[in-house]
């Protein structure tokens, strides 16, 4: 008789742990999460588009994800994929997804992650303030620091030139400042895609500038353009 109980009982345990795994089960891997590369603003002030593209990959047909970026400071928006951060100081940020219960599974198919299916993945993103590119010290003094892959056309110019690229990595910007060292634009994040760059200071005043390219904490170029 005690048998049969015993019997019984590690039947029914069988079943409900059956039961249990079938309602915990996915049938797709929850994708990678990817906050984007690292940025570089020049100068405090400015800004720059953080987050991946997409922000969750390889997730199937999963929908529904929950944004969350910390810290909070300097973004436009904390539950969004691709917030803009204009942080006053150096500051890496973390993204992290919740991927919605019964979506997906955190490793093979049909193994849900520990306490259901619903987890949250997470990535970070670095946004590097760079104060030193604000301004020019002694514009009179800076030598000009010329790169065989960076060209610059007009000079002198009516206002209207370009900066043409053989190759650019990501975080390069260019900064343009005028006579008396004061930065009077800056072009953050250079699309990697791109090989030429077109630039305006028609409404400027007539006389010498600087255009300097930076790359990350990295001067890059640096040349004296005279508007006439």
């Amino acid at each position: 008789m005690k048998t049969k109980i015993k019997f019984l009982f590690a039947s029914l345990m069988l079943f409900c742990i059956a039961q249990v795994n079938a309602q915990n089960t996915c049938n797709q891997v929850c994708g990678t999460v990817s906050a984007g590369s690292n940025k570089s603003i020049c100068c405090p002030g400015g800004s720059v588009i953080i987050g991946g593209s997409p922000c969750v990959s390889s997730g199937g047909s999963c929908t529904g994800y929950t944004y969350s970026w910390v810290p909070t400071t300097g973004l436009s928006s904390a539950t969004v994929c691709n917030p803009t951060a204009s942080p006053t100081v150096t500051t890496t940020y973390t993204l992290y997804v919740i991927f919605p219960s019964t979506c997906c599974c955190d490793g093979p198919i049909g193994n849900c992650a520990t306490g259901g299916c619903a987890l949250s993945k997470s990535a970070t993103v670095k946004v590097t303030v760079n104060n030193t590119c604000c301004r020019l010290i002694s514009p009179e003094k800076d030598k000009e620091q010329m790169n065989t892959e960076i060209n610059l056309f007009p000079n002198p110019t009516d206002g209207k030139f370009s900066l043409q690229f053989n190759q650019i990595e990501n975080g390069t910007c260019v900064v343009i400042f005028d006579a008396n060292g004061k930065q009077v634009l800056e072009d953050a994040n250079l699309d990697v895609n791109k090989k030429q760059f077109d630039y305006d200071l028609t409404q400027m005043a007539k006389g010498i500038y600087y255009v300097k390219v930076i790359e990350g904490e990295n001067t890059l170029y640096l040349r004296k353009i005279v508007l006439q």
